[in-house]
């Protein structure tokens, strides 16, 4: 994981498992950046999202999954932080509704979903995003969630032609994301 803010978030997540009223908290910070993402992909129960870079805290899946009623399936490709998550859902009673699962969205099978979301943490960004509008089924909806422009450098480094041919975007006011994209996927197979 590069970048400052990757770090920090993982650590502050890690705490946040450990209190109830510290996931509260935090979920407070993504409730309406998860509902502005839920909107701009139309996400329906009928969906089957793909939650790319979960922490060990995954609220993004928790939060499109209760706002939607859609499955859901979370990746990462630390162990450690599928093994925290993994843990928490059970324990709050998601595990039947939402996987998580070890994996790296540079290679991740994504043919069987039909909302992928990015989060602003993953790395690398542009490998990740280039391989999820590539390789997911014609007509996907993705969804890249950035940082603010000023706070992009803590993030890690990331090509912004990953992101070219964006159809619509929600920008996010007072929170480190800046906005998020919505892309489509372009219906290749892998090789």
């Amino acid at each position: 994981m590069n970048g400052l803010i990757p770090q920090a978030t993982s650590s502050l997540e890690r705490l946040a498992i450990q209190s109830r009223l510290a996931r509260g908290a935090v979920a407070l910070y993504y409730k309406g950046l998860v509902a502005a993402e839920a909107a701009l992909a139309r996400v329906q129960p009928e969906d089957n999202v793909l939650c790319i870079g979960g922490g060990p805290l995954p609220l993004t899946a928790i939060l499109l999954h209760k706002r939607t009623g859609a499955s859901v399936t979370v990746i990462d490709n630390d162990n450690q932080s599928v093994a925290l998550g993994k843990g928490l859902l059970e324990s709050l009673g998601y595990g039947a509704q939402i996987r998580f699962l070890p994996g790296d969205g540079r290679a991740f099978p994504l043919d069987e979903f039909t909302v992928i979301h990015v989060a602003a943490q993953v790395q690398p960004m542009d490998a990740v995003v280039q391989n999820v509008k590539a390789h997911s089924a014609r007509g996907t909806r993705i969804l890249v969630r950035l940082p603010k422009q000023q706070l992009a450098a803590l993030y890690g480094r990331f090509e912004p032609l990953a992101l070219s041919g964006f159809v619509d975007q929600v920008r996010h006011r007072w929170r480190n994301t800046g906005r998020t994209l919505l892309l489509v996927g372009s219906g290749e197979s892998l090789p």
